[in-house]
């Protein structure tokens, strides 16, 4: 795929892990535990850092409640409302959208998608124990065979 079209392979898609998705023109953020995450330029992503919480959405969420509050807004409320990671899922449950949230506060670290499960993530878990996350399996072929 050359040319116009190449901005279009893998778009709206996320890989996470040690090393930045080989692909060029990605966006690549630092997260906890010596990780990254690689994102197609066209994926929204939002980072939020509040009352001991640490959040990376992929997507976009909606409160049917505030459906005026963006991404950031409703991040910093839930981080506000809760005091632990178990408190903080429940609080999404009324939310809508299409997201996968990756969750730190203190040791701990979760990665969770929306009820409808509309945001998909696979996983593989090397040698070494780490974890590695993306959008299709087509994604590890591309990141541990091709190249």
């Amino acid at each position: 795929m050359k040319g116009k079209m190449q901005h279009l392979l893998y778009r709206y898609q996320f890989f996470f892990g040690k090393t930045p998705f080989k692909q060029d023109g990605w966006l690549v953020r630092s997260m906890p535990e010596g990780n990254c995450l690689s994102t197609h330029p066209d994926l929204d992503v939002t980072q939020v850092s509040a009352n001991g919480f640490q959040v990376t959405l992929l997507g976009f969420i909606l409160d049917p409640d505030r459906p005026e509050d963006g991404n950031a807004e409703i991040l910093e409320r839930l981080c506000a409302s809760a005091g632990s990671v178990d408190q903080w899922i429940d609080s999404t449950e009324p939310m809508g959208g299409r997201w996968l949230i990756f969750l730190y506060h203190c040791d701990t670290g979760v990665v969770f998608n929306d009820p409808a499960g509309m945001r998909t993530a696979y996983y593989y878990l090397d040698a070494e124990g780490n974890a590695w996350l993306g959008t299709q399996p087509g994604l590890f072929q591309h990141q541990f065979i091709m190249n």
